[in-house]
């Protein structure tokens, strides 16, 4: 009994060493590219390792469809090896290293010429690669297949409707049938761009009037295709207050006329301006400042307007036989003249001498008169002009003797 429990452990532990000796044996997967090509090109199909792995030796052999395609050379993908075959007659080839090297992936290429006769279609390339580790011991390889599309350079016939929905044309070298839905350039398009096919639509009118300058038409949404397209109906002519329009659509022909101002006879003014009231609106017409003669005219040239406005009298008295004023310095305009004030030989307000002869005698030499009013404004001047000129005269007589004397005492102190 205890010898056939030592048997049965012993056993088992042989079983679980053999299966760890083949979960941990090296695998690796080797995938063949797919392409495509037309008759006469060359093509390439290369064979790549999924993942790295540590090589000692590999071996490939081709499978391919010698019908279709001619095996033109074979080359391994791979660098540093001691020794590199392949031979194009047999579709074999082999390599190895003098110890375990790691690569990844392209591994081999096999250069194909397709066939001026082959058949379109798709076609199996195997490549089946064989690898051993650096201990000789054999990897176990998992090879996937490419393929090889050989296309038609296609040379098809003309469009031809098939009915409401496609068209179709064939290729006149493989027979292979191309076919398509119609095309429009929008909903309400009756022909195909593509093979001319005709179909019913039904457009989808607008219920407004779209318009130009000259008519008036109902637009298609989709298409904006036209119809019912007619010239503007005139209303009536524009006048200042109505725009002319067409009487179907509404458009504007003629915009309303630029109002024309009927202004009053009569000036309106404030402060600053005067103008011409408008009839028939709430309008202004010959808007301009007023005008006046001087800073003193109380009264605008133009309109009429009075302001009022405050003199620049002198402190100079002017003055007849009877009364004295003064005058203003910016207009020349005389203030309201008073009477003399009768004293002993002068009037005491204004310097006027009262004399037998009648004649004015002039204001102290200290005070000189101002410029005299206007006619229009001037009081009665009799004698003013007398005395200012025997003024003048007094101070020329009294500078002349000054002048002698000091000649003399000049002369004398010699």
């Amino acid at each position: 009994m205890k010898n056939k429990l030592v048997i049965l452990v012993f056993t088992t532990i042989l079983i679980m060493l053999c299966a760890l000796t083949s979960i941990a044996a090296t695998s690796a997967t080797v995938n063949t590219d797919s392409t495509s090509g037309y008759r006469g090109e060359t093509i390439k199909v290369t064979a790549s390792l999924a993942k790295s792995v540590t090589v000692g030796s590999g071996a490939v052999s081709l499978t391919y469809d010698k019908n279709v395609m001619e095996l033109v050379k074979g080359e391994w993908e791979i660098d540093d090896t001691t020794l590199s075959t392949f031979e194009v007659s047999s579709g074999k080839g082999a390599f190895a290293y003098m110890s375990g090297e790691k690569i990844s992936g392209d591994l081999f290429t096999a250069t194909f010429k397709i066939k001026s006769d082959a058949k379109f279609g798709d076609y199996t390339v195997k490549m089946t690669v064989q690898l051993k580790d650096g201990s000789n011991e054999d990897i176990n390889v998992t090879n996937k297949n490419g393929e090889v599309t050989v296309k038609c350079k296609h040379k098809y016939d003309d469009w031809t409707s098939t009915g409401d929905t496609s068209h179709s044309r064939t290729c006149s070298v493989c027979k292979e049938k191309d076919t398509e839905k119609h095309d429009y350039d929008n909903a309400c398009d009756t022909t195909c761009n593509t093979c001319g096919h005709t179909r019913k639509t039904t457009h989808s009118y607008s219920t407004k009037y779209s318009f130009d300058s000259t008519s008036h038409w109902y637009e298609c949404s989709v298409c904006k295709d036209k119809k019912d397209v007619s010239a503007h109906t005139p209303g009536p002519e524009a006048t200042e207050d109505n725009p002319q329009v067409c009487t179907t659509c509404g458009y504007v022909i003629k915009e309303a006329l630029a109002h024309v101002h009927k202004p009053e006879d009569a000036w309106s003014s404030d402060e600053d301006s005067h103008w011409h009231n408008c009839t028939t609106c709430d309008g202004k017409t010959d808007i301009a400042d007023h005008v006046y003669d001087n800073d003193c005219d109380e009264d605008c040239n133009i309109c009429g307007h009075k302001r009022t406005v405050t003199h620049m009298y002198s402190e100079v008295w002017l003055f007849n036989k009877t009364e004295h004023w003064h005058v203003c310095l910016l207009c020349g305009a005389a203030d309201t003249p008073v009477a003399h004030t009768q004293g002993a030989d002068t009037c005491p307000d204004c310097g006027f001498e009262f004399v037998d002869a009648g004649e004015n005698t002039p204001p102290p030499a200290t005070e000189s008169p101002a410029t005299n009013p206007p006619a229009t404004s001037e009081p009665k001047q009799e004698d003013t002009g007398f005395s200012f000129i025997s003024m003048l005269i007094g101070f020329a007589i009294g500078a002349a003797i000054s002048a002698v004397t000091a000649i003399i005492i000049v002369k004398k102190k010699r």
